[in-house]
């Protein structure tokens, strides 16, 4: 029986449940926000969705090149973050703040 705890402890000790390659907060934080204010701009030019679905697909494309990240790491890393609720929270509550600064010219 003392093996069989020891085997456990062991198995637990060696099993740590790793973050995957996300990408740090801050760089997260403007990616969100860029993407954030390219779906604004289409949604208010165009309106519906299947008018600038390609033209907004290559622009998160170009986004995404500009700031050296794949699209890969990117949903990695949101799908990492929506999984942590009080880190995802606290993004967009700094998104809003930054959107807000820039609306009022701060």
């Amino acid at each position: 029986m003392n093996r069989l705890i020891f085997f456990v402890l062991i198995l637990t000790a060696c099993y740590t449940k790793e973050k995957p390659d996300v990408l740090p907060e801050e760089k997260m934080l403007l990616l969100m926000e860029e993407i954030y204010l390219l779906e604004n701009y289409y949604q208010m030019t165009f309106g519906s969705p299947s008018v600038y679905k390609s033209s907004l697909d290559s622009s998160y494309r170009l986004i995404l090149k500009e700031n050296g990240v794949t699209q890969k790491q990117y949903e990695e890393s949101f799908s990492y973050y929506a999984s942590q609720p009080d880190i995802m929270l606290n993004l967009q509550e700094r998104l809003i703040e930054k959107l807000n600064r820039k609306r009022v010219g701060l």
